[in-house]
């Protein structure tokens, strides 16, 4: 009888308007256009000798569109991609631009990737980034 008593509260918070919403997505328009155009500069100057100009990969580096990129990053957070880029890229200078900047490149990536743009700049905050999904396809 008390786990009958103990469900129906349970139940009811679950219904709650605000209760947990569906997570973001890159889908959602997480970056603007003028920051991906910054972030197609710098990965020009810092990323496409090893990716390609293209974002379409290189003889040692993945691409960073497609279906490949998708494949390796989606159901993944935009935080995990942040921080991976910004640890190890570029691999002469890991670390070596700023927080800002990487997060430019990884909304030119989205961009080149063909999410959409948004209103909002993607902030070069981990955890507000974490908050962020990358889907496993783009519907």
């Amino acid at each position: 009888m008390n786990l009958k008593i103990a469900a129906i509260p349970m139940a009811w918070l679950c219904a709650v308007p605000g209760s947990p919403q569906k997570p973001r997505s890159v889908l959602d328009g997480v970056y603007t256009v003028e920051q991906a155009k910054r972030g197609a500069d710098s990965f020009a100057a810092k990323c496409a000798m090893c990716h390609g100009g293209d974002m379409q990969g290189g003889q040692e580096a993945p691409p960073m569109a497609g279906a490949e990129f998708l494949y390796s990053w989606g159901g993944k957070t935009v935080g995990a991609l942040y921080d991976y880029i910004h640890m190890s890229m570029p691999p002469n200078e890991p670390g070596g631009l700023s927080d800002q900047r990487y997060a430019d490149v990884v909304a030119a990536i989205f961009q080149k990737n063909e999410f959409p743009a948004g209103k909002t700049e993607l902030p070069a905050d981990p955890k507000a980034l974490a908050q962020i999904l990358i889907p496993k396809d783009k519907q």
